[in-house]
């Protein structure tokens, strides 16, 4: 558990916008489960993090109607990721994401 924990953090330091073109973040504001879309949404929108590329469109969308919070991630390649925002951490997205950078 604690080498998962390890390569999570290690992924953490690592991860930028630079492979990146867009990021929709959705949730409904109403709902209590959206604790990893919110905190996906914050390490994105952070200052530094937007320097490493300033063209990463981040949006978000927020709805009424209590669906499931999901994270859309467009890489500069046009492929996409998607994940469930309440099945998924957000230091599990950004593992996922850079390990799709790395490839592109």
């Amino acid at each position: 558990e604690s080498c998962v924990l390890i390569g999570i953090m290690a992924s953490l330091r690592g991860f930028n916008l630079a492979k990146l073109s867009q990021i929709r973040v959705v949730f409904s504001s109403f709902d209590n489960r959206i604790s990893s879309a919110r905190e996906f949404l914050r390490r994105v929108s952070a200052h530094k993090m937007s320097e490493s590329n300033p063209k990463c469109r981040v949006t978000t969308d927020i709805k009424d109607d209590l669906s499931n919070p999901f994270i859309e991630v467009t890489f500069s390649d046009g492929s996409t990721l998607h994940f469930d925002a309440v099945k998924s951490t957000a230091l599990q997205m950004v593992a996922q994401i850079n390990i799709k950078a790395r490839t592109l």
